[in-house]
């Protein structure tokens, strides 16, 4: 009977300490998987910060193209109203004055 009791209880400790190491195991699996996923997410964090950069920059570069655009534009029509003679406006401002007064 005594060897029975000790093997029972032989068997008993072994199977604590298999719950024991897995325990162990899931908690050593649950720290690589934190770590996996803080990496993964440093990674995904990097490559979106890149990937804003780089199409911030793209805008940027856009927006002065089209700003250059559009202030040589505004240079050519300066000039094309600064090109007009003042005796053209003289006479375009008659013209009109006189439509006023025949209408």
């Amino acid at each position: 009977m005594p060897t029975l009791i000790n093997n029972i209880l032989a068997i008993e400790a072994q199977a604590t300490d298999l719950v024991a190491k897995a325990h162990a195991d899931a908690e050593a699996m649950d720290r690589r998987a934190e770590a996996e996923i803080a990496s993964a997410r440093e990674k995904l964090v990097a490559e979106t910060d890149a990937k804003l950069a780089e199409l911030e920059a793209a805008t940027q570069e856009r927006c002065k193209r089209e700003l250059a655009g559009v202030e040589a534009e505004f240079q050519a029509a300066c000039a094309a109203i600064d090109g007009i003679s003042d005796s053209a406006i003289r006479e375009h401002a008659a013209k009109i004055a006189a439509a006023f007064t025949q209408g």
